[in-house]
């Protein structure tokens, strides 16, 4: 019952009734019959008799007579009900209302069915006799006219809303479906575009938009058919959402077997049944809404290593339970089993409505996660590719490396063999051969110290170092006369910084000067005060020589790992050298650049005092 009418006053103070199991009672016969009281809600079931009303009308102050009350009646798909009122006695015609009364002709045009009645002063009894291949479940109120008006008023908002959340469920799955085509989500669409229709139906908007295309006949035709096909799609439904889990084969031929059962309700619609058709329907809707529960709790698992996202075990469960609490309150006075409050009218509806909002939230949530379980499946991927391709560039890069190592290797080790084929006392076949062994050491020394830069194991440590002295050990190693290399120191500099990374770093800017520039020019190392690239102090050292055979170097990857100029492949080298130059002066807070000028290769490297 809607809030508002338990404050409207009702004028019907008693409730009975009488099976007419022939259904060819007259009302003189009807009167001397003993009826059964009720309270409140009518609930007889799908029966084939005819059903008589005793309404007890309560009489109302002499000021009221003459006001008309409204009989409201629901629900709106009852076939016929025939008033007796004694206060008309001899009625021009039968005053009948009911789905199958056109809608022209009905006393009271609202979504419920309806007499006027006059008021009295003093209580009097009428009769009503119910004919219906549906529910024999029935509530009647006897009101005020303006009373009726605003419970129509109401009732028509409330329906509205319904209609309207219904449509937003509906909505809210289909984008969701349209987002990621899931089959459950799209069974769940249909369910709710039937259940929506037949609400529709269900509220009796079908007469007042139909009733000028379609007989009374046909429009409860189109009820019925709407019944049947709203608890199919929700059968159908309920089955997907089962059958989504590891059930055992024999349950999962008993939940198709059940779904199939649904052609049976269709089946006697169609031959013309239509009373046992929409009984077996019911039934058949409770039965599936009920089996679960028992499926739910014995059958299903929980895996949380299953490769496609399933709704817990506990939610199903949760959903079924209160799913099987509403049939148990609201179906069973349907069928006629137990007395059941008026608001069980709405009982289907509110199935729809209830169902339709838990399995929305539900299906929501599984989206959610099967979203969160795609991300993580892609990811997965993703790094599977990116170790794919790593994997794949280690490869290249290793076959690179052997590559040029052995390309670099080749010339000193032929010098070395020409040495040893030379007669012995041959100076200078000496002279080669140490230089070729100093070249080898030198290539596998820059591969060690790449390789370990790489692997991240060389550590920092900072020391203050002589800049002057650093300088001038490293000029004595070199493979050059000491006139070539000319160092331009006006003062002691002192830096604080990594020794060791600082001699690598200065050792291959000089190395590489000497191996690159013409053999005839003098290769300069200057030291001089400079800011840094932020305004900081600090110092800057200049290696500068003139291009030699190899040429000028390409800006843009001087310092990439494994360049070499076309000029430079006559020569042994690695390619690593400038490499480890520009990632070792990142690691100390150094920069390092290539500046040249008109006339000379210019490599400086700044580094902070």
């Amino acid at each position: 019952m809607l809030p508002a009418q338990a404050i409207a006053k009702d004028y019907v103070t008693a409730s009975a009734y009488w099976e007419d199991r022939s259904g060819q009672a007259t009302l003189e016969q009807a009167q001397q019959q003993t009826y059964t009281p009720y309270q409140g809600t009518l609930s007889r079931g799908y029966s084939s008799s005819d059903h008589w009303v005793r309404l007890r009308i309560d009489g109302a102050d002499t000021a009221l007579v003459g006001d008309k009350l409204v009989l409201r009646i629901r629900p709106v798909f009852l076939d016929r009900i025939t008033l007796f009122d004694p206060a008309e006695p001899t009625p021009q015609r039968p005053r009948v209302t009911g789905d199958l009364t056109p809608w022209n002709e009905a006393e009271w045009q609202s979504s419920n069915l309806g007499f006027v009645i006059p008021v009295q002063p003093q209580a009097r009894d009428i009769w009503l006799r119910l004919q219906s291949t549906s529910t024999h479940f029935m509530v009647v109120q006897a009101v005020s006219l303006p009373e009726a008006k605003r419970l129509d008023h109401i009732q028509e908002l409330l329906y509205t809303i319904s209609l309207a959340v219904l449509f937003v469920f509906w909505a809210w799955m289909l984008i969701a479906w349209l987002n990621d085509r899931d089959t459950l989500n799209g069974v769940f669409v249909v369910k709710q575009s039937m259940v929506m229709i037949y609400t529709l139906a269900y509220f009796g908007y079908h007469r007042t938009l139909l009733s000028d295309w379609l007989a009374p006949e046909a429009l409860d035709r189109v009820f019925n058919y709407a019944n049947i096909a709203a608890a199919g799609a929700s059968i159908w439904f309920e089955r997907y959402l089962l059958c989504e889990y590891t059930l055992p084969v024999w349950v999962q031929r008993l939940i198709r077997s059940v779904v199939w059962l649904i052609v049976i309700p269709l089946a006697l619609l169609i031959l013309g049944y239509t009373q046992l058709a929409l009984h077996a329907n019911l039934i058949l809707l409770a039965l599936f809404i009920c089996l679960p529960v028992v499926l739910a709790i014995v059958f299903i698992h929980d895996d949380p290593s299953a490769l496609v996202y399933r709704l817990p075990k506990k939610m199903v469960i949760g959903y079924y339970v209160v799913l099987t609490s509403f049939v148990v309150f609201s179906v069973l006075p349907i069928l006629g089993f137990t007395q059941g409050a008026s608001w069980a009218i709405l009982s289907l509806v509110v199935h729809g409505f209830l169902s339709g909002g838990l399995m929305t939230v539900l299906l929501q949530f599984r989206a959610k996660r099967i979203e969160q379980q795609r991300n993580e499946v892609a990811n997965q991927l993703y790094l599977s590719q990116q170790q794919v391709v790593m994997e794949r560039e280690r490869r290249e890069e290793q076959t690179h490396f052997l590559h040029m190592l052995m390309h670099e290797l080749k010339n000193p080790l032929a010098v070395i063999d020409m040495a040893l084929h030379t007669p012995a006392g041959h100076q200078q076949s000496i002279t080669y051969a140490s230089r070729a062994v100093t070249d080898m050491k030198a290539i596998i020394e820059r591969c060690v110290d790449a390789d370990q830069l790489e692997e991240g194991n060389l550590e920092t440590q900072h020391h203050v170092v002589d800049i002057h002295r650093l300088i001038q050990e490293l000029i004595q190693v070199q493979h050059a006369q000491d006139k070539r290399l000319q160092l331009q120191l006006d003062k002691v500099f002192n830096v604080e910084t990594d020794q060791q990374y600082l001699r690598i770093i200065l050792g291959n800017l000089i190395d590489n000067a000497i191996r690159y520039s013409d053999p005839q020019s003098a290769i300069r190392i200057q030291v001089d005060p400079a800011q840094g690239p932020d305004g900081e102090h600090g110092i800057e050292v200049c290696v500068s020589n003139h291009p030699g055979m190899a040429g000028w170097p390409d800006a843009e990857q001087v310092f990439r790992k494994y360049y070499r100029s076309a000029g430079a492949l006559s020569q042994s080298g690695t390619g690593l050298g400038l490499f480890l130059v520009a990632s070792l002066a990142k690691r100390i807070g150094a920069v390092v650049r290539y500046a040249p000028d008109e006339k000379r290769v210019r490599f400086l490297l700044w580094l902070p005092a």
